[in-house]
């Protein structure tokens, strides 16, 4: 097992806790710097889990600011 698979498996059990949901977008999106992650990431649904932290916390800022930041 990998750090992004640790990353992924959290934002993906904490769905409804914003503050875990936030760390996990902001360590995804540190994490994908390098392609390689990107790659990973992708195949592993990082993308959709972290448009369902978004959809699930739509009013919560601090978390679509680093939601966005991990898409980019």
């Amino acid at each position: 097992k990998c750090v992004i698979d640790f990353v992924l498996k959290t934002l993906k059990a904490h769905h409804s806790n914003p503050l875990v949901q936030a760390l996990a977008c902001k360590a995804i999106s540190v994490i994908s710097n390098q392609e390689p992650h990107r790659i990973r990431i992708a195949k592993r649904g990082g993308i959709e889990a972290v448009i369902a932290a978004m959809a699930s916390h739509p009013s919560n800022l601090e978390l679509q600011t680093k939601a966005c930041a991990a898409l980019r």
